[in-house]
């Protein structure tokens, strides 16, 4: 089931790499140079709430090492082969993945990441790309980490979701660490922008939480389920480089 890939290399690679340590050493050595946003999530504990939906995307994940971008307590990275690694920099988060068992290391998304360039076929980013300082260099960061036709898997929350409406919910304003929201449109410009190509959407469901209904939002059009859901999933091939 689990089988050895590229990405196997990258943990070579990440090991010899000084930046990189062990997420023991890290969760240890307070003082590392973290950019101002990220500051806020150093001892800030994730829930290990999973989405329903992600049921649709693992499968888009296969049998590869993936690359977990914000992996907060593990809940998605448990489920990826073997190899995979997690990165995040909250030591809560760190340490309850270093019990699990799981590869998760310390490492700054609002910074250059030390990962050497066409390592892992693919790369997963759940609700992270809303609440660092600059998007677009998160995503070409995926783009340079990607082995060639690797696939990046999104997972985003929808500000204008007709789900905050009813529970009355300001998605900036109730959530601080949001900084950006990402339309079905301007998420497409950016990843055409940084070498992607949209190959799939997937909606989460929230008000009603109906296998059926969960079921139904995947065949309902985007532009339609879009406003229906409270987050949705982007799956996107690497197109060049």
């Amino acid at each position: 089931m689990r089988r050895e890939s590229a990405a196997h290399c990258s943990f070579t690679a990440i090991e010899r790499t000084a930046p990189v340590d062990s997420a023991e050493s890290r969760v240890a050595a307070p003082g590392h140079d973290y950019s101002e946003t990220s500051k806020h999530y150093v001892e800030l504990a994730a829930t290990e709430e999973q989405l329903r939906s992600f049921r649709y995307v693992l499968p888009w994940c296969g049998p590869d090492s993936v690359l977990d971008l914000g992996c907060a307590k593990g809940a998605y990275l448990r489920q990826f082969a073997g190899k995979s690694l997690g990165v995040d920099v909250s030591r809560p988060n760190l340490e309850h993945c270093s019990k699990l068992g799981l590869h998760a290391v310390d490492m700054d998304l609002n910074r250059a990441l030390p990962i050497p360039a066409k390592t892992f076929p693919v790369v997963f980013c759940s609700h992270v790309l809303e609440h660092v300082d600059a998007p677009i260099q998160l995503l070409r960061e995926c783009h340079r980490i990607l082995s060639a036709g690797g696939r990046l898997i999104l997972g985003l929350p929808i500000e204008t979701s007709i789900v905050n409406w009813v529970r009355g919910q300001r998605y900036f304003y109730h959530h601080p660490g949001h900084l950006y929201s990402f339309s079905l449109e301007n998420i497409d410009v950016l990843l055409k922008k940084t070498g992607f190509e949209i190959q799939r959407f997937y909606f989460e469901p929230r008000i009603v939480r109906t296998e059926l209904w969960l079921a139904l939002m995947q065949r309902l059009p985007a532009q339609v389920a879009y406003p229906l859901a409270l987050a949705y999933w982007v799956v996107a091939g690497k197109e060049h480089g």
